[in-house]
């Protein structure tokens, strides 16, 4: 199965529509807390993989990211 993450948006997908998700706790990852990320992807139970705009990576769980207003 080939998955592809490019997201297909190029230059104009920037900002919110990039990063529509932020890291919400502060027990796991703390220095993260109130930072933009986006779901790559979504796994069995109640886990994700979410890349942070700088670049990195965490398979955690889908608790702890909310929707940006």
């Amino acid at each position: 199965m080939y998955l592809d993450f490019t997201g297909g948006g190029g230059a104009a997908e920037v900002g919110m529509t990039a990063y529509p998700y932020y890291w919400r706790v502060r027990t796991r990852l703390p220095e993260r807390y109130g930072q933009r990320c986006r779901v790559l992807v979504r796994g069995r139970m109640n886990s994700c993989l979410v890349e942070f705009e700088d670049g990195y990576k965490v398979v955690t769980s889908r608790n702890y990211v909310r929707k940006a207003m």
